[in-house]
């Protein structure tokens, strides 16, 4: 009976061993499966970094262009501005400059005053051939000034 027990226990450590063999089999298995699955993902991963990488490389080289642009053309821009400055200057400098004999210069523009008779018409054709305008007030310090100068001619 003794012997009966033996060779059922026997057995029985028999079928351990094979069961702890086949969890083991199954476990590395799965140990495999689950390894090739991270170095795939690994490798997609790296992938993606790589495409991430290449797009922002090709966006900053857009973005690179982009201000390279914009700096010629403000600096093209700031090269106009410096030629009108000038142009201004030089026009200011030539208005600042005498009137003509028998005008008066107030506020950088020059007044000429004549007493003829002349028709709206006739004195604006006048004023034309002179290239001026006839008088345009446009504040109240020129129409005092106007109106001195008028008032001190004719007296």
């Amino acid at each position: 009976m003794l012997w009966m027990i033996i060779n059922q226990l026997q057995a029985s450590q028999t079928k351990i061993t094979n069961i702890e063999h086949k969890v083991e089999t199954k476990m590395s298995k799965i140990d495999d499966k689950l390894e090739s699955k991270m170095n795939k993902l690994s490798e997609k991963d790296d992938k993606l970094n790589k495409k991430i990488t290449d797009m922002e490389k090709k966006q900053m080289d857009k973005l690179g262009k982009q201000l390279s642009d914009f700096e010629t053309k403000m600096r093209e821009n700031n090269e106009k501005i410096n030629d009108l400055k000038n142009d201004i200057n030089i026009i200011k400098k030539y208005m600042k400059k005498n009137c003509n004999t028998g005008w008066k210069r107030f506020n950088n523009h020059c007044y000429m005053f004549r007493y003829d008779r002349l028709t709206w018409h006739q004195a604006k054709l006048e004023c034309e051939n002179n290239k001026a305008y006839l008088v345009k007030i446009e504040t109240s310090a020129e129409n005092r000034w106007i109106s001195n100068e008028i008032t001190f001619r004719a007296s």
